[in-house]
């Protein structure tokens, strides 16, 4: 998403929960996306959007339980790298160590290519194959 768009979609935001969204409002925001950010957004992409309550994805780290948003987003990489460190002694290593930022890299890595592979928006697709579990320990 580019930057200015990005930046109108929180402003638009933040506007609206601000101001109660009255007609007013709403005019100001549909001229403002279209003229000012050269968005092609308008009032009624946000008077139709809802959001929508998930379930959050988990893993344990080190006995510390931590919670993920599911894809669309980047939650679930971020739960595989952490099952794939969990495998090193990432103290033993060093803070910002060769080891250590080789280490990460690859996990990071790993999962960026499941991610690309066997993830997808629920709402939009779905993959056809099954996830690998990435743990560390078995690598």
């Amino acid at each position: 998403m580019q930057r200015g768009l990005r930046e109108a979609i929180s402003v638009l935001t933040v506007y609206l929960v601000i101001s109660g969204a009255g007609y007013t409002a709403a005019w100001e925001i549909d001229e403002w996306a279209r003229n000012v950010a050269g968005a092609p957004l308008r009032y009624e992409d946000f008077a139709t959007h809802h959001g929508e309550w998930v379930t959050p994805l988990n893993t344990t780290y080190r006995d510390v339980r931590i919670f993920e948003l599911p894809p669309n987003g980047q939650g679930l990489a971020a739960l595989q790298i952490l099952n794939i460190l969990e495998g090193f002694d990432i103290a033993e290593m060093g803070f910002n160590s060769v080891d250590y930022l080789h280490v990460a890299t690859e996990a990071k890595k790993l999962a960026y290519a499941d991610r690309a592979v066997y993830y997808a928006d629920p709402e939009f697709g779905t993959t056809t194959k099954s996830s690998p579990v990435r743990n560390g320990a078995r690598r």
